[in-house]
């Protein structure tokens, strides 16, 4: 099979991409720090457990999407004519599975603390010695409200770029193929 020469993308699609791989090392960074808060608030409770799943599973999509366009990158070879382009599609069946995977363990650990019967309570710690207690609920709420905000700020700066990458790139990504398949 004969190797195809790779493309590059023009400087403004480019510069699109650039900032949009940016973004997700930001969310990643973000996503490390909600992971933690979530963690040190945790406790015993079911809920700030499952809400620490989720925000472990949420490390997967950056992740795999920062895995793919480096591998995009790679030239084309033997194994590969047409080259990586199209290993972002990575990003989408990771996320997926994180998805499946969530949900399984939810529904497995909720199960089984149900038969179980189990009922957890909120405890509560000293802040400054003994004089003042408080609730652990009110700090799984404080980590609760942190790991909204970062998230939502970072998604509606994503949005623009997705809905300009995804029409320009389209053109790059499938329309080759679909000529290829005709």
């Amino acid at each position: 099979m004969r190797v195809r020469q790779g493309y590059r993308l023009p400087a403004d699609r480019e510069a699109l991409l650039h900032k949009a791989i940016r973004l997700e090392w930001i969310s990643l960074g973000f996503v490390l720090s909600i992971v933690l808060v979530m963690y040190l608030s945790m406790g015993s409770s079911q809920t700030m457990k499952m809400a620490l799943l989720e925000d472990l599973l949420a490390l997967v999509p950056p992740v795999v999407f920062l895995l793919a366009m480096r591998m995009r990158k790679q030239p084309p070879d033997e194994q590969h004519p047409y080259g990586y382009s199209r290993a972002i599609l990575l990003a989408f069946l990771a996320a997926a599975m994180a998805i499946v995977l969530f949900g399984l363990f939810m529904l497995i650990d909720s199960a089984s603390s149900l038969l179980r019967q189990e009922r957890p309570s909120i405890g509560h710690f000293q802040l400054f010695g003994e004089a003042y207690p408080i609730w652990g609920g009110w700090v799984m709420i404080l980590a609760l409200v942190y790991s909204m905000i970062p998230p939502i700020i970072l998604g509606r700066m994503k949005l623009p770029l997705s809905r300009e990458l995804d029409w320009r790139l389209y053109d790059l990504i499938l329309m080759p193929v679909e000529k290829i398949n005709r």
